[in-house]
């Protein structure tokens, strides 16, 4: 399991995070939200960008690494699943 902070493309990914599909983020981005039931407003205020700025990631504007960090800390989020769409939306609950 990836965490925020230590994720790393693949072999053959290339190491640019821009290399991955925006619009792909944006529709994940958008699944994560309506998931949580939250609106653009909402989403936004929790990890400090404006509704218009939610609605531009959705709509496949570049989305810089602080917002992806934001985003999987904020929402115990899966960086993988958000930047590939691969493996499970959140990260599970530690067991005690």
């Amino acid at each position: 399991m990836w965490s925020c902070a230590s994720w790393r493309p693949r072999d053959g990914q290339g190491g640019n995070p821009q290399e991955v599909p925006n619009m792909m983020i944006g529709e994940r981005v958008r699944k994560l939200r309506k998931t949580l039931d939250l609106t653009q407003r909402e989403f936004g205020e929790r990890i400090n960008l404006k509704s218009n700025s939610v609605a531009l990631i959705e709509g496949g504007r570049n989305t810089s690494d602080q917002t992806i960090a934001s985003i999987c800390r904020e929402f115990n989020v899966n960086e993988t699943w958000l930047r590939t769409g691969e493996g499970e939306m959140f990260i599970p609950a530690p067991t005690s």
